[in-house]
């Protein structure tokens, strides 16, 4: 793991203005040197391999999007930081959504979903072996340098993959273009599930 600086936010507006001074800031040549950190059941994991190399990490657990709420449409909101475990044993959830429900509690452990958030699921980066082999070529890591997959041990990589029940999208560039134990974000893609993005500019 590479020294990296640390900082709370405490509103999403500050946490977008933090990431926009980091990233004016940031040295030459770094492609992704600014991370969100919420549970970090991922991120920190591809910290300690040396995947992912942030200059700034800003913890975002103090803002408050952890509510699961009604919508007037009838559909549900869920918070980007609410937890795996507090999604699936929400009653709004198992009552509307109960196929969500069985999904994430599909997923990981009671530890990894009791810290696990909607938003983490949202950007976990792909399992591909590949990917997290940093002496491999791997265009999702590091654009341009190949895919270890296409025309290697992709036979091995396929197995795993269908033996451990992932979601696989493939593409000629990238043979793991998606590759996730994130049991909900298939479910959630079924619902026809929209994002609120929050930046500096506003939500969208």
């Amino acid at each position: 793991m590479t020294p990296f600086d640390f900082a709370r936010a405490d509103t999403p507006a500050q946490a977008a203005q933090l990431s926009i001074k980091a990233g004016a800031s940031a040295k030459t040549g770094v492609l992704h040197p600014i991370r969100y950190l919420a549970g970090g059941t991922n991120l920190v994991d591809l910290m300690k391999d040396d995947v992912e190399r942030p200059e700034l990490v800003i913890d975002i657990n103090r803002l408050a999007l952890s509510a699961i709420e009604k919508l007037p449409d009838g559909g549900l909101r869920l918070g980007a930081l609410a937890t795996n475990a507090d999604t699936a044993r929400h009653a709004l959830v198992a009552e509307r959504y109960p196929l969500l429900a069985s999904a994430i509690l599909a997923g990981a452990s009671p530890q990894l979903r009791n810290a696990a958030t909607n938003g983490g699921n949202i950007n976990q980066r792909t399992r591909c072996y590949y990917f997290y082999d940093t002496a491999a070529a791997c265009n999702k890591r590091e654009p341009g340098s190949g895919c270890g997959a296409i025309g290697g041990r992709a036979e091995l990589f396929v197995a795993r993959v269908l033996l451990s029940t992932l979601t696989v999208y493939t593409s000629v560039r990238c043979f793991g273009t998606s590759v996730t134990l994130a049991h909900s974000l298939p479910t959630t893609e079924e619902f026809g599930m929209g994002f609120d993005v929050i930046s500096t500019p506003g939500v969208r």
